[in-house]
C-alpha cells in the first residue's frame, strides 16, 4: 500500500469511529452491539450482488 493509501485508511478509520460513537450516544451500548451482531449475521459468508439492489 502506498503512503497515501495508509493515510486514507487512517482517515476512514477515524471517520468510522466518529460515526460509531455518535450512534452509541443515540442508541446506547447494548443497542449498538445488537445492531453490529445483526449486521454481522446478515453478511457472514455472503457476497453482495446486483440482485441485492432490486426490490
Amino acid at each position: 500500500m502506498t503512503p497515501r493509501g495508509h493515510e486514507l485508511m487512517a482517515i476512514g478509520g477515524a471517520l468510522f469511529d466518529d460515526v460509531r460513537s455518535r450512534w452509541e450516544a443515540r442508541t446506547g451500548s447494548e443497542q449498538l452491539e445488537a445492531l453490529e451482531t445483526h449486521l454481522a449475521q446478515l453478511t457472514v459468508h455472503r457476497s453482495f450482488t446486483a440482485e441485492d439492489l432490486q426490490d
